[in-house]
């Protein structure tokens, strides 16, 4: 594939890092991101390019953005054509970075972008694919550690992929691994998920996130991501509803006999209207419960099958990158490409 208008003539090499990461509500980061990731990247010595990919923001973060590529062409810009959500974009964004190393981080730069530094000199020990960060204690209001240490604890046994303790967005990929990574082809991918089960060696440091309070993920999107995460990445909620059907099966039988029993052999009569009905809804709400489960994954297969893309790019601003050797990134880039101007 080509490369694309005046940006053409701006290519001397390929960066050797790619500094990516999503916009949404964003505009007042974009500018102290741009500026701390050429600061260490400086610092560092690697050439490089910033990848921001616009998630369909409702502010200015477009315009900023924009200008900030308008400025130096080693910033590119994907714009979506509305949002998508944080995962497919973050999936969007590693397909279009054309380094070899692949950084990707918040805007927010809760995690400071320092510790690509440390990322860096982690990987120059070359025993590993990838470096990233976990909070040694979870920040956040009461609520947030609660469900989050529950999440983590429901995903790990309930999955077979699992995932390391309180880890950040932040990591530090190789090229093959980010390869490997984008071979997945989920419509609405779980990252974190995506990020263990890929595989290879991957090496975990210690960071201090600094949390500023405001969040764009409510608790209703944290349940529903949680929910869709689990469903996602195993089928064990399914043979525990078998399970607990089972079992209940077996005690309502023996309840049966014993009844019976009691019945012929004493002559008592069977009452109990009240423990009757407290039964039935019982019964009636594990029912429910677990045909709710069921519909999550034949939602989940019909929205696989449909095989609507994860995200449509709008336009690209800046170079297109090399195509890597993958269906998903040149499918993405390809549909960009159709679209532009």
């Amino acid at each position: 594939m080509g490369v694309r208008g005046p940006a053409a003539l701006d290519i001397v090499q390929r960066p050797m890092l790619s500094i990516v990461t999503t916009l949404y509500r964003s505009q007042r980061y974009i500018e102290r991101f741009y500026t701390e990731a050429c600061r260490i990247a400086d610092a560092i010595g690697l050439s490089f390019e910033v990848v921001f990919v616009n998630d369909g923001s409702p502010d200015d973060s477009l315009e900023v953005a924009r200008a900030l590529h308008n400025r130096d062409r080693r910033v590119k810009l994907i714009d979506l054509s509305r949002n998508f959500g944080h995962h497919p974009a973050l999936m969007a964004a590693i397909a279009y970075a054309s380094a070899d190393l692949v950084y990707v981080t918040d805007v927010d730069l809760e995690e400071p972008m320092d510790f690509l530094r440390t990322c860096y000199e982690r990987f120059q020990q070359g025993d590993c694919d990838v470096v990233y960060g976990y909070q040694v204690k979870r920040r956040g209001t009461w609520l947030t550690r609660v469900t989050g240490e529950v999440f983590w604890k429901a995903f790990n046994f309930l999955c077979s992929t699992k995932l390391p303790r309180n880890p950040v967005t932040a990591r530090l990929m190789s090229k093959r691994y980010v390869a490997s990574l984008l071979e997945h082809h989920e419509h609405d991918p779980y990252i974190m998920g995506l990020w263990s089960s890929t595989g290879y060696t991957q090496i975990g440091l210690p960071i201090e996130k600094q949390y500023s309070g405001y969040s764009t993920y409510s608790m209703l999107r944290r349940t529903s991501l949680a929910l869709n995460s689990i469903v996602s990445f195993s089928n064990r909620p399914l043979l525990l509803s078998a399970g607990i059907g089972l079992v209940i099966c077996l005690l309502a039988s023996l309840y049966v006999i014993f009844l019976t029993g009691q019945w012929l052999i004493l002559g008592n009569p069977i009452e109990g209207w009240t423990s009757l009905i407290v039964s039935v809804w019982f019964l009636g709400g594990i029912n429910l419960f677990f045909i709710g489960l069921v519909g999550l994954y034949v939602s989940k297969i019909f929205t696989e099958v449909k095989g609507r893309p994860n995200v449509i790019v709008r336009q690209v601003y800046g170079e297109l990158p090399l195509p890597r050797e993958n269906e998903q990134a040149n499918t993405i880039r390809n549909r960009a490409a159709a679209r532009a101007p």
